[in-house]
């Protein structure tokens, strides 16, 4: 099971599901290797972005992973909320996510600023 997925992502086949799977199972940094690809060469869709910043943050949260690691996963993972956000302004999870992320980063500026633009989606909806 788990070399067929190695094997799918060293195929380059963007499958989504077999992704969020990984994450689940505690298995992201194989994730990260399909959804870099995804996300920068294969479809630029909301899902893939999203998956992407999921499985940099689940890597950024692994305690047995070098702490001085973690800061550039979180970059990372940022940069994919920041593409999913793009690919899709009006969806609030991203957002969300981009929100948690600058809190652990202790980015203050960044935070007000994502937490205005969600406020805002939040005061259109009503």
């Amino acid at each position: 099971d788990l070399l067929k997925v190695i094997n799918d992502a060293n195929s380059k086949v963007c499958n989504l599901d077999t992704d969020r799977l990984m994450i689940e199972r505690g298995l992201s940094q194989i994730a990260i290797i399909n959804l870099n690809f995804c996300a920068n060469e294969g479809p630029k869709d909301y899902s893939s972005w999203l998956l992407l910043g999921v499985a940099n943050l689940r890597v950024s949260e692994n305690g047995s992973i070098f702490k001085d690691d973690k800061p550039l996963y979180r970059k990372n993972a940022i940069w994919a909320f920041e593409g999913a956000y793009k690919t899709d302004p009006v969806n609030k999870t991203a957002i969300e996510y981009l929100i948690s992320v600058h809190k652990v980063e202790n980015n203050q500026k960044e935070v007000d600023r994502w937490q205005k633009l969600l406020d805002n989606l939040i005061r259109i909806e009503k």
